[in-house]
Parts: C-alpha cells; sequence; structure tokens
C-alpha cells in the first residue's frame, strides 16, 4: 500500500506508481471526509476504488483508496474524485497517481506468433507427473530387487534318513559282543528283536519270554538270538564281520506273512 498526504508539495505526492491492468490500494489523508469517486464512463483511462473513510489523528481524514490503471500515463486524483455536492476538488490536484506499461514505447501492440515445438509432448505439467510416477515405479522396483537379494534362496535342511533296524541293532550287538551291554540295553535289544520277528512271523501274543523261547528255536531268528545268549555267558567277542553277518537278516524288507497252515 502506498501512504499519501494531501496538501504536501507536489514532488512529495505523485510517487504511488503501477504497471497497466494491476491494482493497487493507497491510503491517503484528505482534508474533507465526503469525497467520493466519480462515476466512470467508457472512455475512463484508470479505475477508482474507495475502501474505507476514518478520522485520522490530524486533523484530516484518512482514506482508503484502490486504482487500476488502462492506459500508462499521470492522473490527478482530482479528475477522478468529486465532492458530495458534485464540484470538482481542485485542492487535490497536487495529488498523481503514475502508471506504467510493461511493453516498450515502440510496440506496435502485436501478439507473437505461436511456434509450434518439434516434440511438444516433451516438458510441461504432464512430462513432470510422468517423470515423477517413472521414478516411483522405480523406487518400488529397486526396494523389491533389493529385498530379494538380501534374503537369497532359502536354504532347506539336509534330510537326514532314519536309521535302518540293522542300524538300531548294531550298537546293541556291538555292546553285547563286546561283554559290555547294560541290562537296559539288553532289555531293549530283546524288545526290538521279538518286535521285528513277531511281525515278520505273524506270532501270536504271548509272553516275552514264551516268545522269546520260541524264536530261539527258529532257523533264522535263533542265530543271534543264541549269538547274544554265547556272549552273555562266554565273552569270547565278535569280529565286525560277524556283527555284520548276523545282522543281514534286518537289513532285508519285511517278508510277506506266511499263508495260514504252513510252517515257519
Amino acid at each position: 500500500m502506498v501512504w499519501l498526504t494531501a496538501g504536501a508539495p507536489a514532488a512529495d505526492t505523485t510517487n504511488a506508481a503501477r504497471t497497466v491492468g494491476i491494482e493497487t490500494p493507497v491510503a491517503l489523508d484528505l482534508p474533507r471526509a465526503d469525497y467520493q469517486p466519480r462515476p466512470l464512463d467508457d472512455r475512463t483511462e484508470m479505475i477508482l476504488r474507495l475502501g474505507a473513510v476514518t478520522p485520522a489523528t490530524n486533523g484530516l481524514h484518512h482514506y482508503e483508496l484502490f486504482f487500476m490503471g488502462l492506459e500508462p500515463g499521470r492522473y490527478r486524483l482530482a479528475d477522478f474524485m468529486v465532492r458530495s455536492d458534485g464540484s470538482q476538488p481542485d485542492e487535490l490536484s497536487n495529488v498523481e497517481f503514475e502508471v506504467h506499461s510493461l511493453l516498450p514505447a515502440d510496440h506496435d501492440g502485436q501478439l507473437t506468433d505461436y511456434v509450434p515445438r518439434p516434440f511438444p509432448f516433451l516438458g510441461g505439467y504432464r512430462a513432470f507427473l510422468a517423470a515423477l510416477g517413472i521414478l516411483w515405479a522405480g523406487g518400488i522396483a529397486a526396494f523389491v530387487v533389493s529385498y530379494r537379494k538380501k534374503r537369497g534362496p532359502v536354504e532347506m535342511p539336509p534330510v537326514v534318513a532314519a536309521p535302518s533296524f540293522a542300524e538300531r541293532l548294531r550298537p546293541l550287538v556291538e555292546a553285547a559282543a563286546a561283554g559290555t551291554l547294560s541290562p537296559d540295553g539288553k532289555a531293549q535289544l530283546e524288545r526290538l528283536l521279538l518286535a521285528f520277528w513277531r511281525d515278520k512271523l505273524q506270532l501270536p501274543d504271548q509272553r516275552m519270554a514264551d516268545a522269546l523261547a520260541q524264536l530261539r528255536e527258529h532257523t533264522e531268528a535263533g542265530i543271534l538270538l543264541r549269538a547274544l545268549e554265547h556272549w552273555l555267558h562266554q565273552r569270547g567277542g565278535a569280529s565286525p564281520a560277524e556283527v555284520t553277518a548276523l545282522l543281514a537278516p534286518y537289513r532285508q524288507p519285511a517278508a510277506p506273512p506266511p499263508a495260514k497252515g504252513t510252517a515257519p
């Protein structure tokens, strides 16, 4: 806002300036409170609008005005305001507004010709949005690739095959052959042998002692049982080859049960 005071020398009251078509607020202290903008007509070169009038502390009256020049030049405030009786306020002749033009003085008023660009799709707001979308998608893709590289392939733990029946028997048999088999180990070995031959020979349910006695007389099952009893009473021991030979029947898959009425 430009602040001016009427009644001061003309050189101090003509500095309110603006470019053509831009409205500018101006604050003025004027001697009367009844000034009004002069009614406009089609030939006016400046539009003046009154905002508010309030009493000033210096005995004057504070005016808030807005002016917008339609043509460049200097304009006297007295030519655009009137008193309440319609007379021209000559006391305001020393207050002037100046309106400048952005165009040079020798401008012919012609508009600049539009020259189409060879690639009109490049640049501008749409190109900016497209670039922003590409950056966003690229950032997401880079994050996914980086995340997968950090994780790497999932290594599956090695599959450990369950020990065969012969492998379960071997440490117990070797301990029996060495004379170091504990009573618990002997009981475990007997339970394993009894379960194996009971399923293979389809033996009926009976006491463990009776079943072991029956198996001890069996041609194939009795070999290991009799060797165990021999090692328990006479610690002669057995070589690894002998232990391997004794466990040979237990490495073979279980044979189908014999038909009813056939001898074991």
